[in-house]
């Protein structure tokens, strides 16, 4: 994102511009708006969204979180947090919310770990045949 930033200096960007740096459709965006995750300013001319530099790292913060698989809710929570310079908070949320994943990762690698088990019991009763 520095080199998108720093390569321009512009102080507004268009929603075509931040879909294609940050790697997210502008229809996400739209939700993301629509969602109250963030509020783009509106170009006086022609009303279309525009962003500062403020609102693409904002918009990194809730890619980076919602794509950690983490639903909304908890989206919003870590942002409020970090609004109100609670960023202790935030990390722990953060930090918390990791924990669960790795806790469902272990759950579905044992899984696929009997699955397996499961296909080579059948495989064997297969050959018994």
């Amino acid at each position: 994102m520095e080199n998108f930033l720093g390569k321009r200096n512009k102080k507004w960007y268009t929603i075509g511009e931040v879909e294609k740096e940050i790697d997210v459709p502008a229809s996400t965006l739209r939700h993301w708006e629509k969602e109250g995750l963030i509020t783009p300013d509106r170009d006086p001319e022609n009303g279309y969204r525009r962003y500062n530099r403020d609102d693409i790292r904002y918009l990194l913060i809730i890619r980076t979180v919602q794509s950690s698989v983490f639903l909304l809710d908890i989206v919003r929570d870590v942002l409020g947090k970090i609004d109100q310079h609670s960023l202790e908070e935030a990390r722990q949320i953060t930090m918390d919310s990791l924990a669960f994943m790795d806790y469902q990762i272990e759950q579905q690698l044992r899984g696929a770990h009997y699955l397996y088990r499961l296909i080579e019991l059948l495989k064997q009763k297969g050959n018994d045949s």
